[in-house]
């Protein structure tokens, strides 16, 4: 199943839900066949992100996707916590 072109992941910064994703997600298997995107390019899962083993965002160009292959109540609670950093922190301007 897919719900974005390949081309979304080009010049991007991904993060997964699970280590699953990669081989799960028609999404990414498309941009790996594509050549967009290798599985060396994925910079961690949410865990990661969230609690700051992963650095996120470095500056206001730089484009983060995320890509889960879990429930809507996963979605919720990382567009929650998205929400909630971003609000928090002065770290990055909105460009």
């Amino acid at each position: 199943m897919r719900e974005t072109d390949a081309a979304c992941f080009d010049g991007t910064t991904v993060y997964v839900d699970t280590d699953e994703a990669p081989t799960k997600s028609g999404d990414l298997l498309a941009a790996f066949e594509a050549g967009v995107l290798t599985r060396e390019a994925i910079q961690g899962d949410l865990h990661q992100l969230t609690t700051g083993q992963r650095p996120g965002r470095r500056n206001a160009q730089e484009i983060s996707v995320s890509k889960a292959v879990g429930s809507a109540l996963e979605d919720l609670t990382l567009a929650t916590l998205v929400y909630e950093a971003v609000h928090d922190s002065d770290k990055i301007e909105a460009s």
